[in-house]
């Protein structure tokens, strides 16, 4: 969290318990850590981003106790991803992409973005083992995580023109899908769908609202999108979404109003969060089960 620190959800007791992250640095030495990003990594170490603290923290958990195994100074962490070779990436509130080898013990900024006033929220590692990247008021990027080089993705100009029809790109979230089709969420430009089979890249009509918070598939194969008015699933055997709001018991107007904040259980249940606007409560959680919708 921003400012009541990290907290852990067991499975199996279904409790939620406060974190001891007494070790963790926080905007000073008497505030817990502002916490807005976790990733585990393929050998189980838990990453931690604490935005306002300019920190990357790598962390073991076992037996309930959280173990900072090292810091890293990383101005303004935003999104985290893994590659194929095992390399940690950091993207940030800043045109600076860093990345950080298996072996290595510190992270090296690399040159994707040169431009000064964007952010990069968006990394994800393709199962065809490039990695995609996505940034404020500039084209998706594709990178080699063999020898870190990066080239434009190669849509279709007038494909993309059409998708950025109102404003300028400002991605949300990146998603891929089991077909290996990725979904990209936008401010203002709604859903951008790219085909795996096709090269190509269209906006799907039909979601919530416009602004597109996170992006979700389900066991079934839809997806979802959760929306700043609304929460969205998507059923591509018909190629229409059916929406829900707040009379339908979401809660709140924001679904999961910041990207990357959803899950899927082995169960098949997804998992996000929603934000009441008008009384600015904390975050809670709310639980789709697939099956019953």
């Amino acid at each position: 969290t921003m400012i009541d620190g990290l907290y852990v959800y067991n499975m199996d007791s279904h409790e939620v318990k406060e974190v001891d992250s007494a070790g963790l640095p926080g905007k000073s030495a008497t505030d817990k850590p502002d916490i807005t990003r976790v990733f585990v990594d393929d050998e189980g170490y838990i990453w931690l981003a604490a935005l306002y603290a300019s920190k990357v923290m790598k962390c073991s958990y076992k037996n309930g106790i959280l173990k900072t195994e090292s810091i890293h100074d990383i101005f303004l962490p935003l999104s985290f991803a893994q590659d194929r070779c095992g390399t940690i990436w950091v993207g940030t509130y800043s045109p600076k992409l860093y990345a950080k080898k298996r072996k290595e013990k510190e992270f090296v900024q690399t040159k994707v973005f040169s431009w000064t006033g964007t952010f990069i929220p968006g990394l994800l590692p393709r199962n065809n083992g490039k990695m995609w990247t996505t940034a404020f008021m500039n084209p998706v990027m594709q990178i080699n995580p063999d020898n870190w080089e990066s080239a434009e993705v190669p849509f279709e100009n007038t494909d993309w023109q059409a998708c950025i029809q109102r404003s300028v790109f400002i991605p949300t979230d990146i998603f891929e899908d089991s077909r290996g089709d990725v979904w990209i969420g936008t401010v203002s430009n709604g859903l951008l769908h790219y085909s795996a089979a096709t090269g190509k890249i269209e906006t799907i009509e039909g979601t919530p609202c416009r602004d597109i918070s996170c992006i979700e598939e389900d066991a079934q194969g839809n997806i979802w999108a959760g929306t700043q008015y609304g929460l969205g699933k998507y059923d591509r055997t018909v190629g229409k979404f059916t929406n829900y709001y707040a009379a339908d018991g979401i809660g709140g107007i924001a679904v999961a109003f910041k990207q990357g904040n959803s899950f899927q259980n082995f169960f098949g249940t997804i998992y996000t969060h929603r934000f009441h606007l008008f009384t600015i409560l904390p975050f809670y959680v709310i639980i789709f089960n697939i099956k019953s919708r």
